[in-house]
């Protein structure tokens, strides 16, 4: 996407506004496999930035999420480490954001499909021609 974005700003383009990237994501056909919408989030429903804090975090550097919290090293592999559950962290969770769609991108033109289908191989590169196949296991080339 990234790339897709500076060749529209190669092309003498702006992206100054959230409708000048949908316009460059869309561009040449847009990215394969991505849709792109413009969106509002209702940012009263944040959370209060003095809760969901970890003290100390600065000094942390492994983390392991366990069944009822976090625990967390200062140094990798230095002992078992210390558990901060979460309700001694009090976090609490996020609201809903009313997230309302400003504008929806167009249909999907690139949709691909996954399938569930296995080959197997005998050989580690398949051979479409016979003779060829042939001639390379006579003469020992792989």
């Amino acid at each position: 996407m990234k790339a897709h974005i500076k060749r529209w700003v190669n092309e003498k383009h702006d992206v100054l506004t959230a409708s000048d990237k949908k316009n460059a994501l869309e561009s040449h056909g847009g990215v394969k496999g991505c849709r792109v919408a413009i969106v509002q989030v209702d940012v009263s429903a944040e959370n209060n930035s003095s809760t969901n804090k970890i003290p100390g975090i600065s000094l942390l550097n492994n983390f392991a999420f366990v069944k009822n919290g976090l625990r967390v090293w200062r140094a990798y592999n230095s002992g078992l480490g210390k558990v901060l559950t979460y309700h001694d962290l009090d976090v609490s969770p996020q609201q809903d954001t009313n997230l309302q769609i400003v504008d929806d991108s167009g249909p999907c033109i690139n949709q691909g499909t996954v399938s569930n289908t296995e080959s197997r191989r005998t050989e580690i590169f398949s051979c479409r021609e016979r003779n060829l196949c042939a001639y390379i296991k006579d003469n020992g080339r792989s």
